[in-house]
Parts: C-alpha cells; structure tokens; sequence
C-alpha cells in the first residue's frame, strides 16, 4: 500500500477495512474451529449459516477492494520501478483468478473434488492426498501478489542496467507461476491430489 500514491486518509480507510474485515474472518474461523465444527460450507444451524455468510460478504468486500487496487495500479504511477508495478499488477490479475478458485469451492460446498472433504491430507497445509483438492491452486493464486513482485524487485537489484533481462525474467517465471497454478486446478477438478500417499 505505501507503493501507491494515496493520501494517508485514504490508504488508512483501505488498511482498516482489509485489517478488520479479516480479522474477523480468522476469529470466526478460530470460533468454529473450537466449536468442533466446520468454519466454511457449513449450513447446519442458524448460527453456523450466518457466521459462514459473514464471512462470505467479508471476503466478498475485500475482492472489490483487490478490483479497485488492479485498476489503480494500471491508472497510476507508483513509486516503484516499471517491472515492480507490472509485476503488482500482475500479482492482483492472478489474486483474483485464485479467488475465483476460492468461488468454485464455495459453489459446491467443499474444497476437494472426488470425497467428501476431510481425510488424509499432507502435513502443514492438509491438502488432500487421496482426491483433488482445490485448496492448492486457491493457495498460490492467492500468494502471487507476493511472490511476483518480491522476484520482479530481486531482478531490478539484481540487473539494475538492464532492463531488458528484467522483463524476460518477470514474463518467464509469471508464465510459468500461472501454468503451474492451471495445472494444480486442472489436477484437482479431475479428482487428482497434488501428491497421493497411498
């Protein structure tokens, strides 16, 4: 955020509404988590509904804050170097297809594709290791927005004479971030893990 040439009234306004509209998603996650129960899809009760449909409107509100930083990162000069700012831009473009991926598994309640949700999954992350989970793209489309423009400021120090090698290596690696985010959803919604366990 400090990138973009807001005033500090502004950038504050957009800071509270991620910060808080988030932090009340992971309370409500950490709520149902010692409930015992599931924190996303689950419709069981009343109480359980709403939670889940806060949540939603949440998350919904901060994807429409990602659209307006996409449209300001084309719109404006930041204070970044030209590949840092295609790189930002980029990041959101692939944030907002791993929210979409985040949309897919809303729409049939469930984030593997193959069982019901639960199972074996791989330690840390528990992504399934038995059916297509499509929690792994969701994963790194949502980490982009990092990953891209931390490599696209390592090529700006690291060739900082020639830009031209800057952009081969930015378009290189974006392309390869975005194949390898493809796959893992094409992976997934034919029921595939990422690594099976037998």
């Amino acid at each position: 955020m400090v990138y973009y040439p807001f005033s500090s009234r502004k950038r504050n306004i957009i800071n509270h509404i991620v910060s808080w509209t988030l932090l009340i998603e992971i309370l409500i996650i950490g709520i149902q988590g010692a409930r015992g129960v599931q924190s996303h899809y689950d419709e069981s009760s009343n109480v359980d509904g709403l939670l889940f449909a806060i949540m939603g409107i949440f998350i919904g509100i901060n994807v429409l804050i990602m659209i307006f930083l996409l449209i300001e990162t084309i719109r404006l000069k930041m204070q970044v170097p030209k590949t840092v700012q295609w790189a930002i831009f980029c990041g959101w473009v692939i944030v907002l297809l791993g929210s979409w991926v985040g949309g897919q598994m809303i729409s049939q309640s469930a984030h593997n594709v193959g069982a019901v949700d639960g199972g074996i999954g791989l330690p840390l992350v528990n992504w399934s290791t038995t059916v297509g989970d499509l929690r792994v793209a969701h994963f790194f489309g949502l980490h982009a927005l990092q990953i891209i423009p931390i490599l696209a400021y390592v090529l700006h120090r690291k060739w900082p004479s020639s830009i031209t090698s800057q952009w081969i290596g930015l378009l290189i690696f974006i392309a390869l971030y975005s194949g390898w985010i493809a796959f893992t959803y094409y992976q997934a919604s034919q029921g595939i893990p990422l690594i099976s366990v037998s």
